[in-house]
């Protein structure tokens, strides 16, 4: 509905398209990264491209195991280095949101 309100594509698009019925079990992904190529990964984004995006993304998803809505959700003020932590925020209002709505362990 919001790309008919820029007229990106015609109207009432959102009513002729069928999203399919996906069971629970239709709707999970179960692919994994192993253990080897995250280390080769996260080595090689260390040495060539310190601190960016895809390293600082990779890193969190590798050693808290966050999902990649949460790394997305995350906002700068939620970082504190002096507790040394991450503080993982629902924010609804600002389409950052979590799972479920819910903070995740980690």
């Amino acid at each position: 509905m919001w790309l008919e309100g820029i007229d990106a594509v015609v109207d009432d698009l959102h009513t002729k398209v069928r999203s399919p019925v996906l069971r629970d079990v239709q709707n999970v992904r179960d692919v994994m990264l192993e253990s080897d190529r995250a280390e080769e990964s996260l080595e090689y984004l260390s040495k060539y491209e310190y601190a960016s995006r895809p390293h600082v993304v990779l890193t969190l998803m590798w050693h808290t195991m966050m999902r990649t809505g949460t790394v997305h959700s995350l906002d700068a003020d939620d970082c504190d280095p002096d507790g040394r932590y991450i503080g993982v925020v629902h924010r609804p209002e600002t389409g950052t949101t979590i799972k479920n709505g819910s903070v995740e362990n980690g």
